[in-house]
């Protein structure tokens, strides 16, 4: 496969280089389809498409994230959510929410993964979409035990804000009658300082 000359029609080779990445996004050949991405990223041509571009940089992040490039993800990521809050997609902004928390997750900066989830959460809750608040909560927990032991020598500063930001979003859902109040008699945040839940049930294997 040759591509067209670049120097000539460098729109077609960008859209070409696309296409290749989201034929391998859409068969699961991800590190094909990240080098692909990453090329039409390197052509440096603008998108014509606004939305076009929202679902590219979606792809290119997951990619990346499945490549092994968790940080080259989560800055890929946030354009995706940049263009999506913008439209107020609820949906992609929860997804998206939700990729990036486990992109910080794999690179152990628990704090912004559950400020991520938590965001996945609210929004998945304003929007009525109760299927995964109980996902977004074993995350949490999750991150939030993960992030105890890391501070246990350092200052908790990132853990207060990380606390902050799991209870706002608990008080939201509560308040709305999304789950039922079920704080005080379980112990939920106990669980999660003192006993990690198991790491296989979190979705950062899954992506």
């Amino acid at each position: 496969l040759s591509l067209t000359n670049p120097t000539e029609t460098p729109r077609n080779e960008a859209d070409l280089l696309l296409n290749l990445g989201n034929g391998n996004f859409l068969l699961n050949n991800f590190s094909a389809a990240y080098r692909y991405y990453k090329k039409r990223e390197e052509t440096e041509l603008d998108f014509l498409d606004e939305s076009r571009e929202a679902i590219y940089f979606s792809r290119y992040g997951e990619s990346a994230f499945k490549s092994g490039e968790s940080k080259k993800a989560i800055k890929i990521l946030k354009k995706s959510l940049k263009i999506f809050t913008k439209k107020k997609d609820q949906a992609r902004m929860a997804e998206l929410n939700d990729r990036i928390a486990l992109a910080y997750q794999d690179i152990e900066i628990y704090s912004e993964a559950v400020n991520h989830f938590a965001e996945a959460m609210e929004i998945n809750r304003a929007s009525g979409n109760t299927s995964s608040l109980s996902r977004s909560l074993r995350n949490i927990a999750n991150n939030l035990f993960w992030l105890n032991k890391k501070e246990k020598t350092k200052k908790s500063g990132q853990l207060t804000q990380a606390l902050n930001n799991y209870f706002e979003a608990i008080e939201k859902i509560e308040k709305f009658g999304v789950i039922q109040k079920k704080k005080n008699q379980s112990g939920l945040l106990n669980i999660q300082i003192e006993t990690p839940l198991d790491e296989n049930a979190s979705a950062a294997a899954s992506g």
